[in-house]
């Protein structure tokens, strides 16, 4: 653009300088000529093109903007499974059956193994109620615990203790009713503050003293395993009081 502007100045000049002489050649102003239509036009487009190159020249080179044109979004055919949009089938935003959403139904844990001494209830004869609590013919009920035993159900490990073993401690000066009969443990179930023992096999009374203690041996042991106050005993679904009712 400077470059435009100095030469626009000196053709002003030399023009002017040219009327000057003329005028002082001739003694009068010299003539104007006035360019005709095709040189005006010529001249326009000259100074069309000059202006265009001048403002090409000053643009910064890699200022170009860049094309608008961006390319086309994808559309979704119809019937496609996005899951996003009304087109979708049922199964867009359902999980596959198998997978991590499907729902997972939580187990109950087994109970871990416990080592503890277990608490079984022998007999005491005519005790009167000293060591313990007074049952039948003058006896008493006396708990006994045993050497430390590994188990994972107490109430089982203790009624089948009072079963199998026989015998209570010797120094003890107590005697199992139980020795005589031949049982076993099947099950116990606890609701609320009641226990049921399901047994099976053949229980022995040897008469009318005998009864108390076989039942009371039974039902106080499997009453402080569970932890309740109460406690049924069944030798093959029949009540044990019935059983002993029966055999005299």
């Amino acid at each position: 653009m400077r470059h435009l502007a100095s030469a626009r100045a000196t053709s002003a000049w030399s023009a002017t300088g040219r009327a000057a002489t003329a005028r002082a050649v001739t003694g009068r102003p010299p003539t104007v000529r006035r360019p005709s239509a095709r040189t005006a036009t010529s001249r326009a487009g000259a100074a069309l093109i000059a202006a265009a190159l001048l403002l090409a020249g000053c643009a910064a080179p890699g200022t170009q903007p860049p094309s608008s044109t961006a390319p086309p979004s994808p559309t979704a055919e119809p019937g496609s499974s996005s899951g996003t949009g009304p087109d979708a089938g049922p199964d867009a935003t359902e999980p596959a059956a198998g997978t991590e959403a499907d729902a997972v139904v939580p187990r109950a844990s087994a109970p871990s193994p416990a080592t503890a001494a277990l608490t079984v209830y022998y007999v005491a004869l005519d005790d009167r109620g000293i060591a313990g609590r007074r049952i039948g013919c003058g006896d008493s009920l006396v708990a006994a615990a045993t050497e430390p035993v590994r188990f994972t159900d107490q109430l089982e490990a203790s009624l089948e203790r009072l079963l199998d073993a026989g015998t209570p401690p010797r120094d003890a000066g107590l005697v199992n009713a139980l020795a005589r009969s031949e049982l076993r443990f099947v099950s116990a179930t606890v609701d609320g503050d009641s226990v049921t023992v399901m047994l099976t096999g053949r229980l022995v009374s040897a008469g009318t003293c005998d009864a108390p203690r076989l039942r009371e041996q039974l039902e106080e042991t499997a009453r402080f395993a569970a932890g309740v106050g109460e406690a049924v005993v069944l030798v093959d679904g029949t009540p044990i009081g019935r059983l002993l009712d029966a055999s005299g």
